[in-house]
């Protein structure tokens, strides 16, 4: 069996209050886990999270 790195994303979104770009750039950085809304199978991704690269990884 071989071994294989996989590079992997997690979609999600959230809703914020701000007074501007930079504002909302600060609030999102100060976010839990719980404060975001993880996209996945039951919102039409194929998965829980979406895989961008693949390459082995035998020693």
């Amino acid at each position: 069996m071989r071994k294989f790195k996989v590079s992997l994303i997690r979609l999600g979104y959230t809703i914020v209050q701000a007074e501007s770009k930079v504002a909302v750039a600060e609030e999102v950085n100060a976010l839990t886990e719980s404060g975001i809304h993880w996209l996945s199978e039951e919102d039409g991704l194929p998965g829980s999270y979406l895989v961008t690269f693949i390459e082995a990884a035998d020693e």
